[in-house]
């Protein structure tokens, strides 16, 4: 099981990388661990408790937890950057990178647009959301609701 572990973290990151890069993002941790739902798992290496299977964007780290049986099916490559498709039911948007993507546009509103409040009554996702979906979807000459459909 780590092994997998290790092999989707890294295409993860690597992942976030060509994100960071291409919006000019400040590169955060990433919190890449298994859910465990057993109570016995303790938290991952930035605090988070492991039953916790939600990701989630903070200033400080990103979290991307990953359910076992995700990790059983899916195949260690790395999809191509930037995306040559954008549907969300094709093997090029694995759940990783769809929680990958909507949490680096919470990013992207919070450090480029100034404009996330995880308390803004939708969860980060009123004020300054759709601008981040517009401003990321330009650099991909797509539409901000063909983004919206992968995330």
């Amino acid at each position: 099981m780590s092994v997998m572990v290790d092999e989707i973290r890294k295409i993860i990151h690597a992942e976030y990388d060509n994100l960071v890069a291409l919006f000019g993002l400040r590169p955060l941790p990433l919190d890449v661990y298994v859910v465990d739902d057993s109570g016995a798992g303790g938290t991952s290496a930035y605090g988070t408790d492991r039953r916790n299977a939600t990701p989630g964007y903070t200033p400080t780290h990103i979290v991307l937890p990953q359910e076992q049986g995700d990790l059983d099916y899916w195949r260690a490559v790395q999809p191509p950057f930037p995306p040559t498709c954008w549907d969300r039911h094709s093997d090029e948007w694995p759940a990783w990178r769809t929680d990958l993507w909507h949490e680096v546009a919470h990013q992207y509103q919070h450090q480029i647009l100034k404009d996330w409040n995880v308390q803004d009554g939708d969860w980060g996702h009123a004020k300054g959301w759709p601008q981040s979906l517009a401003a990321m979807a330009s650099r991909f000459t797509i539409g901000s609701d063909k983004l919206l459909g992968v995330l």
